[in-house]
C-alpha cells in the first residue's frame, strides 16, 4: 500500500508486546483504555471483585487487538 494512505496509530518499540502511540487517534485510544480500567476499578473493586477483573480483561482485549491492528509492523 502507497505510503500516504497508511493510517497507523502505534509504532512498535524494541522488542515483544510493546508500541507507542504515533498519532492522535493513538494517544486517545490509550485515554479511553486508561479511563476505562481506572473507573471499572474505582467503581467495582468494593462490589465485585470478579465483574471489575472481567471488565479490566475484556477492555485490555480490545485495545490490545486494536494496537495490533493498527501497528505498522505488528505486535510480535
Amino acid at each position: 500500500m502507497a505510503p500516504e494512505l497508511e493510517n497507523h496509530w502505534f509504532e512498535r518499540v524494541g522488542r515483544g508486546f510493546c508500541a507507542k502511540p504515533t498519532s492522535w487517534q493513538g494517544r486517545l485510544l490509550t485515554g479511553l483504555y486508561t479511563m476505562g480500567v481506572t473507573s471499572a476499578a474505582w467503581l467495582l473493586v468494593d462490589r465485585n471483585l470478579i465483574a471489575m477483573a472481567a471488565v479490566i480483561v475484556l477492555a485490555t482485549v480490545i485495545f490490545a487487538w486494536i494496537a495490533a491492528v493498527k501497528s505498522r509492523d505488528g505486535l510480535g
